[in-house]
């Protein structure tokens, strides 16, 4: 049903209350406005009363116009804001689900919280730190949640620890924004986020091990090699690596070979033993030493 004959009633009737009822009779913009809405009169009951409320007004005295105008503006308003829609091009997505929850509590509470997760300079991490002692339940909050993300990237070391501390006492609801995003060629705050996805996860995220480690660089690439070491079935995979691999990813190829029990690992270090005893044992070592750093942190 096109309701256009009723905005422009409304809109010359709202004119008139602007202008003045003593100008109702010599409006005939309004009359026009009235005589379209004859085939909406006649389709519904409702668009009856709001013509007959109409003529009323245009016939009644001066002294009368005035109530009568707003009521047939009432009524019209009344309509009008039933049949309401707000509209934007394109096509309708799914919404995507994120992690975090809503927390009952305003926009005023969160915003200090909000502030030091992301401002810079000091005082932040005893503001932080404050806020995870007496509102816990803050930092899972939808609105807070992709903040505290992003402070793995922090340059204050000690704040990030915080940070992956907080994050990891979340388990598994924080997996999806920590995947979210993900940059192989970031800098620190993606080498956190793989220690947190595998701290969290273990081998159950092995598929994004695998997957990000195609384009990863650097850091991040160590990072996600030494991810590897959860899964038995890597064992092939890491020994590869083990011999393509240069400096940094090389060494973290070895010491997550060192974690696995695998027949395939045995056989790569007896055979690295008899060509260089030294640096077997040294990988070996090494690869256990960081094992039990990271057990300390909390991120194993």
């Amino acid at each position: 049903m096109n309701l256009q004959a009723l905005y422009d009633l409304k809109d010359r009737l709202e004119h008139a209350a602007i202008a003045g009822t003593g100008l109702l009779q010599e409006d005939f913009r309004l009359k026009r406005s009235v005589e379209a809405l004859a085939p909406l009169a006649a389709a519904s009951p409702v668009f009856a009363k709001i013509a007959a409320a109409t003529q009323s007004l245009l016939a009644a005295p001066a002294e009368e116009r005035g109530r009568k105008l707003l009521d047939v503006l009432s009524l019209i308003n009344a309509v009008v804001y039933t049949q309401g829609t707000v509209t934007v091009p394109g096509e309708l997505q799914p919404l995507e689900i994120q992690g975090g929850a809503y927390v009952q509590a305003s926009y005023g509470q969160l915003q200090p919280l909000l502030a030091a997760l992301g401002g810079t300079g000091s005082g932040r991490m005893a503001q932080i730190k404050r806020y995870w002692e007496d509102h816990p339940e803050y930092f899972r909050d939808f609105r807070v949640l992709p903040y505290v993300i992003r402070t793995l990237g922090d340059p204050y070391g000690e704040l990030c620890d915080l940070i992956s501390h907080i994050l990891q006492s979340m388990g598994s609801d924080v997996l999806p924004l920590l995947k979210e995003g993900f940059d192989g060629k970031g800098k620190r705050e993606m080498v956190r986020r793989v220690q947190l996805i595998e701290a969290i996860a273990g081998a159950r995220e092995n598929d994004f091990y695998l997957s990000e480690l195609e384009s990863a660089e650097k850091e991040v690439r160590c990072a996600l090699i030494y991810a590897l070491r959860h899964e038995e079935s890597n064992a092939q995979k890491l020994v590869e690596l083990c011999q393509t691999e240069r400096s940094g990813p090389k060494k973290y190829a070895h010491w997550a070979l060192a974690k696995l029990e695998s027949d395939i690992a045995w056989e790569y270090w007896e055979t690295l033993a008899q060509k260089d005893l030294k640096q077997a044992a040294s990988y070996m070592t090494l690869g256990n030493i960081l094992g039990g750093m990271l057990c300390c942190v909390g991120l194993t």
